[in-house]
């Protein structure tokens, strides 16, 4: 039977995804072997480093409604997120004075530095996901990326 390229290639492009999600804090071994509520816990930190990761993008602050639809969330799940972030002092929001509907997020000195340490966090797991490539390796890889991505 022929082989589906392009099948394989997303199977294992998700499973990177996965190998990455779950090794963040803990060996891949162990990820296994989290229950679902534990897996669900994992999912929440990983959208909220998303949120902490595309505000530290955007020091002017972001709309609410345009950051939900950035990270295609809904914005009632964004609005609990934002809620929990902004009670552990990581976001801050702000209000329109000619609109106050509109909600703008940023972060706070707190959130900078939290997104700094997720960076550190994430290189560790791209170090472990990626340990058994070469740098020459490496260095193709990054070309294919860029590449893939019109650069």
């Amino acid at each position: 039977m022929k082989r589906n390229i392009d099948r394989e290639l997303n199977d294992e492009i998700r499973r990177l995804g996965r190998h990455m999600r779950e090794g963040r804090m803990f060996s891949c071994a162990a990820a296994e072997k989290k229950s679902v509520k534990e897996k669900n816990s994992l999912a929440k930190a990983y959208q909220r480093e998303r949120i902490l990761d595309v505000l530290s993008e955007r020091p002017e602050g972001m709309r609410q409604k345009e950051l939900a639809a950035y990270l295609q969330i809904s914005s009632s799940t964004l609005s609990e997120m934002i809620h929990h972030l902004v009670a552990a002092g990581y976001v801050e929001q702000h209000t329109l004075p000619d609109d106050r509907r509109v909600q703008i997020l940023t972060l706070t000195e707190k959130g900078t530095c939290e997104t700094a340490d997720i960076n550190t966090r994430h290189v560790g797991v791209i170090r472990h996901v990626f340990r058994n490539l070469e740098t020459a390796d490496k260095q193709e890889l990054i070309r294919l990326i860029r590449k893939m991505i019109g650069e």
